[in-house]
């Protein structure tokens, strides 16, 4: 399906105006507002597809964007924080020193 330019117009002119913020958001501020701003626009003309298309996303990640959406708000559109990986395996410091000065 080819994506009519006027469309991609319209919509880079509407969210634009956000843009203007922009320099007050931080970066995951500025990707749950992108998020949201997609959801908004798939509401409005109730054709996903289409909207995916323009915002060059599948529509996999519009639904899960939507289903995080629905569970936790706007706070779901934020990207989940990286936990500090566990390393069941990794010896005591205090044993890591000994070892250290045995050698």
């Amino acid at each position: 399906m080819h994506v009519d330019i006027s469309y991609r117009i319209l919509i880079s002119k509407k969210y634009s105006k956000i843009g203007g913020r922009a320099a007050h958001m931080t970066k995951d501020e500025r990707i749950a507002n992108f998020k949201y701003n997609v959801l908004q626009d798939a509401q409005e003309h109730e054709n996903i597809t289409l909207t995916c298309k323009v915002f060059q996303i599948t529509r996999t990640i519009y639904y899960d964007w939507s289903k995080q959406f629905i569970k936790f708000g706007h706070l779901g559109l934020q990207d989940k924080k990286k936990a500090k990986p566990m390393m069941p395996n990794q010896i005591k410091p205090d044993k890591e020193q000994i070892i250290l000065n045995y050698i």
